[in-house]
């Protein structure tokens, strides 16, 4: 198969396992399953291709072949036009705005770099293409992914002992162990990277005014190690009239954790570097004293352009903000009425 994320992947003997064990009762269970994978011989479809081109010639002398076909031959056009080797700004500028001129002198360039590639199929490319995607990222493309996924939860429900009204309490236990030998993210087989999560919830529900009410409240608290406790309440009441008609209303909040990648990513895509958004990798990076506002870097790159660098142009960012979960609040009225088999009404806000 073929993935997709910031790189194109070619998944190739890939696995994956699932394993989940219950038990329940009338009023409790217990609940595990864990998740292992395996890359297999996938690799990064991008790091290959960019790997095979530098084994057949390195990218310094590429461009520098490229370059130089370029330049001479906007010198032999500045003579067949001018008559004169002497650089003439005027011809020149119509020359680079010749969309077909740049065009054809963009192929010859090209031609004259290319001139040896190993074509696909070729014993050279498949020799090339082999040897690379057995060697790690960053010296290949292929990379390791054993991360592993365990995660235990349990429930009790105190409808044996509480009969005024209903109570349930549950909590888990997730633990993320990240396992990339440095490939994705900064670990080891010595020194794998693992996340550990918990979790705790209470619910308590109750039927008032004849049954014709019923509340529900619920809490719940989530702790990882990298970012503070999260507590995320709800609040509901469902009132029913006549057994066919339902106004409803609740407040509820959420979150989401940032993800294992969002947290600890760490891979060289040679063309750029997606990292994780810890302040490890904002320091280890020297992200925030190398970012610059976009206005000012455009502005800087126009002051080259124009042949009068200006430095003082460029601008720090300082629009940084920790990373941390996303946060959600939901306040919703409703109304559901059915006044036949065939006519059902269901508004809200």
């Amino acid at each position: 198969s073929v993935l997709t994320t910031g790189q194109r992947i070619s998944v190739r003997n890939a696995n994956m396992q699932i394993h989940r064990l219950g038990i329940n009762s009338n009023s409790w269970k217990l609940l595990g399953y864990t998740i292992s994978e395996n890359a297999g011989d996938s690799y990064v479809a991008d790091l290959t291709g960019y790997a095979i081109n530098n084994a057949q010639l390195n990218n310094s002398d590429w461009f520098g072949k490229y370059a130089g076909t370029f330049v001479y031959g906007l010198i032999e056009a500045n003579e067949a036009g001018t008559g004169d080797y002497v650089y003439d700004p005027d011809f020149m500028n119509d020359l680079l705005n010749d969309p077909e001129a740049m065009s054809n002198l963009h192929n010859s360039s090209r031609a004259i770099a290319d001139e040896g590639r190993w074509e696909a199929g070729s014993i050279e490319f498949q020799n090339a293409f082999d040897s690379i995607n057995t060697l790690l990222i960053p010296n290949g493309a292929k990379y390791i992914n054993n991360t592993r996924f365990t995660h235990v939860e349990g429930q009790y429900n105190f409808k044996n002992e509480i009969r005024f009204f209903d109570l349930t309490i549950g909590a888990n236990w997730r633990m993320y162990d990240l396992r990339s030998d440095g490939t994705l993210f900064p670990d080891s087989k010595s020194n794998p990277i693992r996340i550990n999560e918990y979790g705790s919830y209470m619910q308590l529900s109750k039927k008032l005014i004849d049954y014709h009410l019923k509340i529900l409240l619920s809490v719940r608290y989530d702790k990882t190690e990298n970012f503070k406790g999260q507590f995320s309440p709800r609040l509901s009441g469902v009132y029913t009239v006549l057994n066919n008609h339902n106004f409803r209303a609740s407040y509820q909040t959420g979150f989401n954790m940032p993800t294992s990648q969002d947290q600890y990513m760490d891979l060289d895509a040679i063309s750029y570097r997606p990292i994780g958004g810890l302040q490890e990798f904002i320091d280890k990076y020297r992200v925030k004293e190398w970012s610059y506002a976009l206005q000012s870097v455009n502005a800087f790159s126009e002051s080259v352009v124009e042949g009068s660098p200006d430095p003082d142009l460029l601008v720090q960012y300082s629009g940084w903000s920790q990373l941390k979960p996303e946060h959600v609040q939901v306040l919703e009225v409703g109304y559901r009425g059915m006044f036949s088999k065939k006519f059902i009404i269901d508004a809200y806000y």
